[in-house]
Formats: C-alpha cells, structure tokens, sequence
C-alpha cells in the first residue's frame, strides 16, 4: 500500500489534468478520450460555471454536437464519424446516467478521437493498429442438449447472455 500510494503521489491522473486544463467557465461538453470514444456534456456547478443549467439547454446542445460530428470529415475528405447515438438509445437501467451523453463510432474504430491533452492532430488512423474496442455486432456460440445445429438467433443482445447461460 506505501509503494502505490508513493506511484501514484508520483504521477498525474487524467481526470486531474483534465479538471487543471479546461476552462469550466466556457465549456459545454467534452471528448475525454480513449476509452471512452463519446462525449460528455457537462452540468452547470460550483467547479463548472460553465456548463449547461436545464434540459433544454442540454437538448440544445446534443443536438448541435449530432449535427456537426455527422458532418465532420477528415482530412481526406472522407466523413469521419460513421455513427452517433444519445446514451439512452444504448443504454437502460438505474446508472444510466454515468454514460457519456453521445457515442460515436468513427470510421469502423479504425479512426479513434485523441485524447484533448497535448493532442497534435484530432484523430489518428488506427486501421492497422490492433485495439480492444468492441463492435456493435457480436458472435455467439452454444452447444449441448437442446441446441439445434446451425440454428441463428435473431434480435439477441448483450443482455440476453446470461440469463440464456443460467438456463
């Protein structure tokens, strides 16, 4: 426990830089980086005077952030962004909340958003760089009593494998 707490006095967190680098007076929504790939609109406080104070302020600015991701392109030309989704189309249940406001897929996640910190350039081509994002689209496999062979499940979720694996 001494030596962690020694590394970690050592070293800076992203959530501090990040809370260190942005003007809170100014700021409506940010792109925290990878992991994360969405954005987060932040919530009018004492530590970020800036950010929006209801819902319809909120809306407004969702609204705006599809608009101009969708039209966003690289500097090939090319769109860059492939898909956003509000986190209520992705996501349900009590914790809701703690998802990024958007999530973007850009370009099949072989273009990933930099992190806002010392960033040269916005996005960077990862197409031939192994990661560990997940895909929309997923394979499942079963075996055993009950199964038939070569069957397809159609309209299966992410949700839907454990209680499938309890049966």
């Amino acid at each position: 426990a001494r030596v962690r707490r020694k590394i970690r006095g050592g070293r800076s967190s992203f959530k501090n830089d990040l809370l260190e680098a942005i003007d809170w007076t100014r700021t409506k929504a940010f792109f925290p980086g990878v992991p994360i790939q969405g954005i987060v609109v932040v919530r009018e406080g004492p530590q970020t005077p800036g950010g929006v104070a209801d819902e319809g302020e909120r809306r407004a600015v969702l609204d705006r952030l599809i608009r101009e991701l969708r039209a966003l392109e690289g500097p090939d030309g090319l769109p860059v962004i492939d898909e956003v989704w509000q986190r209520e189309e992705l996501y349900s249940g009590p914790y809701v909340s703690h998802a990024p406001d958007l999530v973007f897929v850009a370009r099949d996640y072989a273009c990933l958003g930099r992190p806002v910190l010392g960033a040269r350039s916005w996005f960077r081509d990862c197409s031939k760089t192994p990661h560990g994002f997940h895909r929309m689209g997923g394979v499942w496999m079963a075996y055993g009593e009950g199964v038939a062979p070569g069957a397809e499940v159609a309209g299966a979720q992410i949700a839907d494998v454990t209680p499938t694996v309890l049966h």
